[in-house]
C-alpha cells in the first residue's frame, strides 16, 4: 500500500510539472519572438538606473522571464532580434 501511494506521488508530480513546463511552451510563437532582444535591453537598462527594493525584484523577475523565453525561441528556430 505504501508502494502505491509512493508512485501515485510520483505520477501526480510528473503530470503537474508537464503541465506547468507546456504552458511557457504553448505561448511562444513567431510573433512573440520577434522583438525580445529589445525588451531584454531595455530591462538591463532599468536595472542599471536607481529603484527601490521592491522594484528591482520585479526587474529581475522580468529579464528571468524573458530570457527563458528567448531560449524557447532559439529552441524552435525563431528569430528574436
Amino acid at each position: 500500500m505504501l508502494i502505491l501511494n509512493k508512485l501515485g506521488v510520483l505520477f501526480t508530480f510528473m503530470f503537474l510539472s508537464h503541465v506547468v513546463l507546456a504552458g511557457d511552451n504553448e505561448k511562444i510563437n513567431v510573433h512573440s519572438c520577434a522583438q525580445i532582444d529589445n525588451k531584454i535591453a531595455k530591462a538591463k537598462t532599468a536595472m542599471e538606473n536607481r529603484y527601490r527594493e521592491k522594484k528591482g525584484q520585479s526587474l529581475r523577475a522580468k529579464l528571468k522571464s524573458l530570457q527563458k523565453q528567448k531560449t524557447y525561441c532559439k529552441r524552435k528556430n525563431f528569430s528574436t532580434s
